[in-house]
């Protein structure tokens, strides 16, 4: 889903306003990357001062950009041409900076010290596996899925044999090929690098209020 922020609705054209709007975009919709981003883009179209138009820029980048480099990226990609012509510099010096830091990450290489090795990584597939299994069976007790559709094993082959009663013909043989099933799932970087931080990041974020004065 993309947001905008309707100018209408500033009450004034403070820079802070804007950065704590960010912010706030950040830290509730952070698992929501690409409306998180549409947000910052469209206070980008409003934001008058450069020093705002910058310190958006560098949200962008950091913590939105560096911890999704997937859908990110391609929304920002297909926002270029629509934009106006001072958002559309800023997105093109933001992905020119993100480009940069991939090339960077990607040239370092393979570090042998930061590799678990393939015992461990097959002990926590395991231990994973084990609890995904005891998470969906105590997800299914009394589901409605239960209780309307029966449960079948395959132990081998690429298909599945059902057998359905047709009139009074008596049941039919029905065999249904298996296929493919994929669920693709983004997941901030920074996650697997520093947790804590991130929470604390996104707690921050959350909190801020602005002072009167």
């Amino acid at each position: 889903m993309k947001l905008e922020i309707d100018p209408k609705a500033l009450p004034n054209n403070d820079p802070i306003t804007f950065i704590l709007l960010a912010h706030k975009a950040i830290g509730y919709l952070f698992f929501k990357p690409v409306t998180a981003s549409s947000i910052i883009v469209s206070l980008l179209r409003v934001a008058k001062d450069d020093a705002a138009m910058k310190d958006l820029e560098e949200l962008l980048l950091d913590p939105i950009l560096m911890n999704y480099p997937g859908s990110v990226p391609d929304f920002l990609e297909c926002q270029v041409s629509k934009e106006p012509e001072n958002v559309s510099a800023f997105i093109k010096s933001v992905m020119a900076r993100f480009d940069k830091y991939m090339e960077n990450i990607r040239g370092i290489g393979e570090i042998p010290e930061l590799l678990p090795a393939l015992k461990q990584r097959e002990a926590y597939t395991r231990n994973f596996n084990r609890q995904m299994s005891a998470s969906y069976k105590q997800a299914m007790k009394g589901s409605i899925v239960e209780m309307i559709a029966t449960k079948s094993v395959i132990l081998y082959g690429r298909s599945s044999i059902n057998y359905v009663q047709q009139g009074t013909s008596g049941p039919s043989r029905m065999e249904i090929p298996m296929q493919a099933h994929s669920v693709e799932m983004e997941f901030p970087r920074r996650h697997n690098l520093d947790p804590f931080g991130l929470e604390y990041m996104l707690r921050l974020f959350r909190a801020e209020r602005l002072v009167a004065r």
